[in-house]
């Protein structure tokens, strides 16, 4: 009997070193296996990471090109706006200068009839006295 034990050890003991054998084996394979995801993960990071940095780049790109039209939409109405404000300022103008005009002929024609009168007065007066004499 004990020679059966001894085979029995012996067989259980191949049978630990084969299960051993084929544990180091599984996890040398599974380390392997995550080794590779690891780089596939890393690559494909990577890989997200530069198109992101273009989609960045692609969109910093249309936003400065839209803050430059919306700019110059802003420009053009600011100026159309000032436009009509000066036109409207000019006509204000032109007509205070046409008011300054006319007041200025208004005077000078008062001014005259005024000396008509003056010299009528004289007149009449010279007049009166060679009828009165």
């Amino acid at each position: 009997m004990e020679k059966k034990k001894e085979t029995n050890i012996n067989e259980v003991s191949i049978a630990v070193n084969g299960l051993v054998g084929t544990v180091d084996k599984l996890a040398e394979m599974t380390q392997r296996g995550f080794e590779e995801l690891k780089g596939e993960m890393k690559n494909e990071i990577s890989g997200l990471k530069g198109e992101m940095k273009n989609e960045i780049g692609g969109l910093r790109g249309e936003m400065k090109i839209e803050i430059s039209g919306l700019r110059n939409e802003l420009k053009n109405e600011m100026d159309e706006k000032f436009d009509s404000v000066l036109s409207g300022q000019d006509q204000i103008l032109k007509r205070l200068d046409d008011l300054e005009s006319d007041n200025t002929m208004d005077m000078a024609v008062h001014r005259r009839q005024g000396d008509k009168l003056e010299n009528h007065e004289k007149r009449i007066v010279v007049v009166e006295g060679k009828v009165l004499v």
